[in-house]
C-alpha cells in the first residue's frame, strides 16, 4: 500500500468533534457518526432546521438553528456551531476534514476500490425523517404554541 492511499484510507481522531457529541463509526472508520446530535425539520413560514444535542466544552448542550441554505454549507454550520457552543470551531484544526465529514466524500479503499464517506448532513437528514416520534418534523405553530403555554 502506497503512502497516498493509506493516508486517504484513515480518519484521523477528532478530539474536539468528540466533545462536541459526535462519534467515531465502529463499522465504517471512514466515517463519523451524529453521536448525540439530533436534526429537527420545523415547518413554518419558512423551513427551518435544528441541531440539537450539540454540547460545549463543559459538557452543556445547545441547540442550533439553520436555515436550509446554512444547514447546506459545512462552513455555515460550523460558524453556527461555534457561535451556538462559543468554544469549540469544528473546524479546527483543519476545515478540509470537516467539510469531507459534513458533506461526505469519495476515497480510495485498501484494495483500490473508490468509495463513497456518507457524510453527517445526510446521516441527520435520514435520522430526522425516519424518527419514530414525529419524522422529524415539527410544526412551527404548533412548536410555537406549546412553548408559549
Amino acid at each position: 500500500m502506497n503512502s497516498v492511499t493509506a493516508s486517504t484510507t484513515r480518519v484521523e481522531d477528532r478530539p474536539t468533534w468528540r466533545r462536541m457529541g459526535l462519534q467515531r463509526s465502529t463499522t465504517r472508520p471512514r466515517e463519523w457518526e451524529p453521536g448525540s446530535w439530533q436534526l429537527a425539520i420545523v415547518h413554518g413560514k419558512e423551513v427551518r432546521l435544528r441541531l440539537t444535542g450539540v454540547r460545549t466544552r463543559t459538557g452543556k448542550c445547545v441547540c442550533v438553528d439553520l436555515t436550509e441554505a446554512e444547514f447546506a454549507s459545512s462552513v455555515k454550520v460550523a460558524e453556527k456551531v461555534f457561535l451556538a457552543t462559543r468554544d469549540i470551531d469544528p473546524r479546527d484544526p483543519n476545515s478540509i476534514c470537516w467539510q469531507e465529514q459534513w458533506r461526505g466524500s469519495f476515497y480510495t479503499d485498501e484494495y483500490g476500490v473508490r468509495r463513497f464517506a456518507e457524510g453527517l448532513k445526510a446521516k441527520l437528514i435520514d435520522a430526522a425523517c425516519h424518527s419514530k416520534d414525529t419524522g422529524g418534523v415539527l410544526d412551527g405553530q404548533r412548536h410555537h404554541e406549546g412553548r408559549s403555554s
